[in-house]
C-alpha cells in the first residue's frame, strides 16, 4: 500500500503523525490500527541510540550538560510501496499486540 492510502487513512481517524528523515512515527496505538488496515505487512526492527540528560545537570558555565546518558530504543515499523518507513516504539506495540490478542 502507499503511503496516500495511509495518510488518508490518518486523516480519517483523526490521527496525528511526524515525519523525521522520510520516515512516519506513531504512537504505538495509532500504529497498530494502521498495521491492521494494510494488511498486517512484515515487523522490522532497527535500535536508535538516545541521549538522556539527568535533570539539573546543567553546568552554566561550561554551557553544557554535566551527566548525559546513552540508551537504546528499538523501533518496529513497515514500509510502504512508495518505500516510506511507518514507526513506532516496538515495545509498546509488542505490548499492544499481547493486549488485542485473542
Amino acid at each position: 500500500m502507499h503511503f496516500e492510502v495511509v495518510k488518508e487513512f490518518l486523516e480519517e481517524i483523526g490521527a496525528d503523525w511526524i515525519e523525521i528523515d522520510d520516515e512516519i512515527h506513531l504512537e504505538p496505538e495509532i500504529f497498530f490500527e494502521v498495521w491492521k488496515y494494510v494488511g498486517q505487512p512484515d515487523i522490522e526492527t532497527y535500535v536508535v541510540e538516545d541521549e538522556v540528560v539527568e535533570p539539573g545537570s546543567y553546568d552554566p558555565p561550561e554551557m553544557k550538560y554535566t551527566d548525559v546518558k546513552k540508551i537504546k530504543r528499538k523501533k518496529a515499523y513497515f514500509t510502504t510501496l512508495d518505500g516510506k518507513k511507518i514507526v513506532t516504539d516496538y515495545v509498546e506495540f509488542q505490548r499492544i499486540l499481547k493486549e488485542k490478542s485473542p
